[in-house]
């Protein structure tokens, strides 16, 4: 787990953090991205948490991406409004908790984000819900039209949480095969990351149920 200087984990919480949790290997406060991405590589998977008004979240996403498994977990200070977190979902952040939020939920948060799953807190579900709107029959056609029935079972899953080990187990097919079909997903929909592809889902009326 990396702290980015843009956020603050109060002292008292890291500690319960490592308490609660052994899995959690390591939390550092880290600066530049540089760093950041040194440190992830290290790791078998890394979560970095920032301010949810970091101006650089989709640099971090983009770069963290590329070298880890995990993504970005976004804590916001202050109340957020359904456009500012359909936008950081749009950047690609896998997580998004508020700072006051228990101790135990911060760690379900990083142990989603740290697999590749995407976590919001039930608030930010409703946002979420509420931006995407109404199902739209057309985003479904388009689905149907573009996607094979394996992958529109994986984009579901995919909108509904699921990491990519629960996505596998659940279809009976293996991690590398899992990959692939995500991978196609996004390339099929023009999307940019698993977080958009959960949007998409939600307007396709898959990720309802």
């Amino acid at each position: 787990m990396l702290l980015a200087d843009e956020f603050s984990v109060p002292e008292d919480r890291v500690r319960r953090l490592l308490s609660l949790w052994s899995e959690i290997s390591v939390i550092e406060r880290v600066g530049s991205l540089g760093e950041i991405l040194l440190r992830a590589r290290q790791a078998d998977s890394a979560v970095l948490v920032v301010n949810s008004q970091a101006p650089v979240i989709t640099e971090f996403v983009l770069s963290l991406a590329d070298v880890a498994v995990g993504g970005v977990l976004a804590v916001a200070l202050t109340e957020l409004v359904d456009e500012q977190i359909t936008a950081l979902l749009t950047q690609g952040v896998l997580g998004i908790v508020s700072a006051t939020a228990p101790t135990e939920e911060l760690i379900t948060a990083v142990r989603a984000v740290s697999c590749g799953s995407l976590y919001l807190s039930v608030p930010y579900q409703r946002s979420l819900a509420r931006a995407a709107g109404a199902p739209e029959p057309e985003a479904a056609q388009r689905v149907r039209r573009l996607l094979t029935e394996r992958e529109i079972e994986v984009l579901a899953r995919m909108a509904n949480g699921l990491a990519n080990r629960d996505i596998a187990q659940q279809l009976g097919i293996s991690a590398s095969t899992t990959r692939n079909h995500i991978s196609n997903v996004l390339k099929k929909l023009n999307l940019p990351n698993r977080t958009t592809a959960a949007i998409f889902a939600y307007r396709s009326g898959l990720a309802i149920g």
